[in-house]
């Protein structure tokens, strides 16, 4: 049976892309992405040339790699989607939920109790998880991953969606097997993790989200796509229903 759903965090759960598309217009001192929808198209060109790293980004902008830190300054509170957050009580009744993010666990949670969301949250899993694997952790290593893809703690990458490692671990501290859950989240690193963790997964394809799936694919192709968090909603309670007949 189908119980227990899985969220990423940044673009999914929470408006995050705003936060970047400032940081970006910003830096260039000038307006360059006035719409959401223009800075969508350009991080899914960005993924699609080789992931989502800021140092891909500053290149594709042709601004110094040294800016990274001015940019992640600039990454800091993120808003709730606004209509997910009055669903969460109501998923929360039906189904297990879970975090799972390649983000620092304990910002997230931060910024959830901000809003008064944590309560709604079985597991969150974040970078701090996997200190278990690889004993302390480098925190200035993780901060160049984000800035440059070939540097950084190879280890640390290693275990990061699209891996499933993270995913894994939040079915195993949930005591759920891959069939019992659904994954949702907004990159091809996201939808990637979850087919090799042997789960059905859910592409978020609205606004906040940072990856355009009307026009890309990339290389992979999730189980559902969906523009809405109503048609999140459609797919994941027809998906429990349907397992509670089959059982």
């Amino acid at each position: 049976m189908i119980d227990t759903l899985l969220l990423d965090y940044d673009g999914f759960m929470v408006d995050s892309l705003d936060s970047w598309r400032e940081a970006c217009n910003d830096l260039l001192t000038y307006e360059r992405f006035s719409s959401k929808s223009d800075f969508r198209t350009f991080l899914s060109d960005v993924v699609n040339e080789g992931g989502l790293s800021i140092s891909l980004i500053l290149k594709k902008l042709g601004l110094e790699d040294e800016k990274h830190v001015f940019f992640r300054r600039k990454l800091i509170d993120y808003k709730p989607n606004p209509i997910l957050m009055d669903e969460l009580e109501i998923l929360n009744k039906d189904f297990n939920l879970a975090i799972v993010s390649n983000s620092f666990r304990e910002l997230i949670k931060e910024n959830l109790k901000r809003y008064d969301l944590l309560k709604s949250f079985s597991v969150i899993i974040g970078l701090e998880d996997i200190e278990e694997e690889i004993g302390e952790l480098n925190l200035m290593e993780y901060f160049s991953y984000f800035n440059d893809a070939k540097s950084g703690n190879e280890l640390v990458k290693d275990l990061l969606k699209p891996n499933p490692f993270l995913i894994n671990l939040a079915l195993s501290y949930l005591g759920k097997k891959p069939e019992n859950a659904v994954f949702g989240g907004d990159m091809p690193s996201d939808i990637q993790a979850g087919k090799r963790a042997g789960l059905r997964t859910i592409a978020a394809n609205w606004p906040e989200s940072f990856y355009d799936w009307s026009k890309h694919y990339g290389n992979c192709k999730p189980d559902y796509t969906v523009n809405s968090v109503e048609e999140l909603l459609e797919v994941v309670r027809g998906l429990k229903q349907t397992s509670l007949i089959r059982s």
